[in-house]
């Protein structure tokens, strides 16, 4: 009777392991099948302002979101559009987007990006302006008195300045000089009557910002750009870091530390 027990007791074992091996394969089975799932890290790619001479460039990254490679393959609706890979199997890749722009003649164009995978499909819009030259907006620390393309312009209320080792520039002026519309949503409270700004909106023809100045972020096209910096107020007018227009034009910006003075071109 014993050995009879044991003899069950070993089947059981046995039966009881090959189970465990099964649902073990079957789950590794499965989770080498989970279905790729495409993601990308940019919504829109917008080059702003480009001139014919210029050689404009972003890059963008696809991920799966799940496991394994994933199968994908990009076209542009235009030929003008440069891809630095077309086709690729793999969990993740960067892709840089350049524009053959010297053939273009002046105006903006829309175009877009075809994104088919296995993963699931995309579509990302172009965005540029092409321009017949570049605005340059030239400022100095201390000087109400702002360039526009070499011109001066009439004196603002107050001066760009320097605060905790930050340089601030006057943010309608600079953001209107390249034709853009700056709206501003104010509240006010019986604690405290001074308006107050909440939002800050600016629109124009190749891109959209808002910031909000309460959580102090930027959308930029609708893509949260998380920053460390605060707008201020001085003379009824509001200034930014120079970092602002760095991070939502993606320009540089030229200083003079002899003048003191800076330009942006856009």
């Amino acid at each position: 009777m014993r050995k009879l027990n044991f003899k069950v007791i070993q089947v059981f074992l046995v039966i009881a392991l090959l189970f465990s091996f099964c649902s073990t394969r079957e789950t590794q089975k499965s989770f080498a099948e989970a279905n790729p799932e495409i993601a990308i890290n940019k919504t829109i790619l917008n080059f702003g302002r480009c001139f014919i001479t210029d050689q404009p460039n972003i890059r963008f990254k696809i991920v799966n979101m799940n496991h394994g490679s994933m199968t994908v393959s990009l076209k542009p609706s235009a030929i003008w559009i440069k891809l630095s890979v077309t086709d690729f199997v793999k969990e993740e890749k960067e892709i840089e987007v350049s524009l053959a722009v010297s053939g273009l003649k002046l105006g903006i164009y829309e175009e877009a990006i075809s994104v088919t995978s296995d993963g699931g499909n995309l579509t990302i819009p172009v965005l540029v302006n092409m321009v017949e030259k570049k605005t340059r907006v030239k400022l100095t620390l201390d000087n109400p008195v702002g360039e526009i393309d070499g011109i001066p312009q009439k004196a603002i209320e107050a001066a760009p300045f320097i605060l905790g080792g930050k340089e601030y520039l006057p943010l309608r002026f600079v953001m209107e000089a390249f034709g853009a519309k700056v709206e501003y949503e104010q509240i006010t409270n019986e604690l405290n009557p001074s308006a107050f700004i909440k939002y800050i909106r600016i629109n124009s023809t190749t891109i959209d910002i808002e910031y909000s100045t309460v959580d102090n972020i930027i959308f930029v096209d609708n893509r949260p750009l998380i920053n460390n910096f605060q707008f201020v107020t001085r003379g009824s007018r509001a200034f930014v870091p120079i970092e602002f227009f760095t991070q939502t034009l993606g320009v540089d910006i030229f200083t003079s530390a002899v003048h003191r003075t800076y330009m942006i071109e856009y």
